[in-house]
């Protein structure tokens, strides 16, 4: 399948456990060996990088923003969903879902609460 979310639902989506990946700082490697699901806080202006990726399964990062509003730069492999990476609002949770095809990360996101 070359975009999971063309039918706007979810494949492949195996949960685990919550890895707990602390706070961002100004550079913040998101290792998916630790785990497909990973929480992130937000300390700074962020620029993420991806480790480890498993091809064909859809891993999901909830970024907390904390009470600032910070920004992030991702990945250049990432297609977002309508072409739109996440923005954040302050004390908000956003969660990111991407499936990994082998060579591009496929994301879409949602402010939480």
């Amino acid at each position: 399948m070359a975009n999971p979310y063309e039918d706007g639902n979810i494949h492949n989506l195996i949960l685990t456990s919550v890895y707990l990946n602390g706070v961002s700082g100004t550079n913040k490697t998101i290792n998916w060996r630790n785990g497909n699901v990973q929480k992130v806080s937000m300390t700074d202006d962020c620029t993420f990088t991806f480790t480890n990726p498993v091809s064909g399964i859809c891993s999901v990062l909830f970024v907390n923003s904390g009470e600032f509003v910070y920004s992030a730069t991702w990945p250049e492999n990432i297609i977002w969903k309508n072409n739109t990476a996440p923005s954040f609002t302050a004390n908000r949770t956003v969660i990111i879902e991407f499936y990994y095809d082998g060579s591009n990360y496929y994301g879409r996101w949602e402010e939480y609460y």
